[in-house]
């Protein structure tokens, strides 16, 4: 069941990682000058896709941890800034620290995640062991008592 939860979150993460890409080069006219407070809005968006991104890999990769794909978030969360050049879009570093920034949180967020998911398994085993040994043993301690 697990498995299957784990491929199901990777094809979500596929699919959502072409729709980023998509909105990300794609040419969009600069709309920055037209509303205040805008700027805190991109901020939120950058930050929250490329966190999004990163949980989503977290959550699909069995040993999320490895160095390569975090290298491969990082990587992609320059390079995407680099390649709007191409497609004529703003380039900004502010930008690249907002979607650093958000693949960090992402992945760590996915650590802590499961790594408290992990706690909870290993502590509801423990106790169904304990209570397997109490009702073997009984109160005393002695076998069939």
């Amino acid at each position: 069941m697990r498995n299957r939860i784990r491929v199901l979150v990777a094809w979500a993460t596929s699919v959502y990682f072409v729709w980023m890409a998509y909105m990300l080069l794609t040419p969009r006219p600069d709309v920055r000058k037209v509303t205040f407070g805008f700027d805190l809005l991109l901020m939120t968006l950058h930050l929250g896709a490329f966190g999004i991104l990163a949980l989503g890999v977290g959550f699909s990769r069995r040993q999320w941890s490895t160095g390569r794909w975090r290298a491969a978030l990082l990587v992609w969360a320059v390079a995407s800034e680099f390649l709007q050049i191409l497609t004529g879009r703003l380039f900004e570093f502010r930008d690249i620290f907002q979607n650093v920034l958000g693949v960090l949180i992402g992945l760590e967020t996915a650590r802590l995640i499961r790594r408290s998911a992990r706690r909870r398994i290993l502590e509801t085993r423990t106790r169904k062991r304990s209570e397997n040994i109490d009702g073997v043993f009984g109160e005393t301690g002695e076998l069939g008592k």
